[in-house]
Order: C-alpha cells, then structure tokens, then sequence
C-alpha cells in the first residue's frame, strides 16, 4: 500500500513557502509513511474513521515517534528531557 505522503505544516512554525527540507524528512519522509500506512492498519482494534470536523471546543493529540533527536525541541513540547520521561 503506497501513498503520496502529505504534509501539512503548522502556519505559527513554518511559512506555507518554505520547502520541507533533510531536516524535517529525518523525521517523517516518504519510507516512513509507507511503514507506518502499512503498519498501522495492522493494530489490534484499528478501523477507519470518517474523517471528523474540528471546531474551537476540539482537542487533538498529536503522536510523535522521533524522540528527542532535537532535544531543545523535544523539551519545548514535553516540558522535560527524553531521560526525565523515562525515570
């Protein structure tokens, strides 16, 4: 199952102009899509979902599977360091 990745940037954090660049393909390229499109499906429980509308009363969570390859990063989002996560 192959399928053109998509990306769908944070207007606050990137310029609709800027490219995507090496640096943010370390964290999700076009292989990374494939695997987790293939993957995914395959969790117990999985089923699609219609796709929902959000609104101002919405909340998202928002997984990442990167870890703290950028660690100033990683703590502006966690609120703490990848060792203080796991201890």
């Amino acid at each position: 199952m192959t399928r053109e990745a998509r990306v769908i940037r944070n207007r606050a954090a990137a310029p609709a102009q800027e490219p995507y660049g090496a640096l943010r393909a370390q964290v999700l390229n076009q292989s990374g899509f494939d695997a987790a499109l293939a993957e995914v499906p395959s969790w117990p429980g999985y089923a699609r979902k219609p796709v929902a509308l959000l609104d101002g009363g919405s909340r998202v969570l928002l997984l990442g599977s990167e870890g703290d390859t950028d660690p100033q990063i990683y703590r502006e989002v966690v609120g703490c360091n990848a060792q203080e996560v796991l201890s």
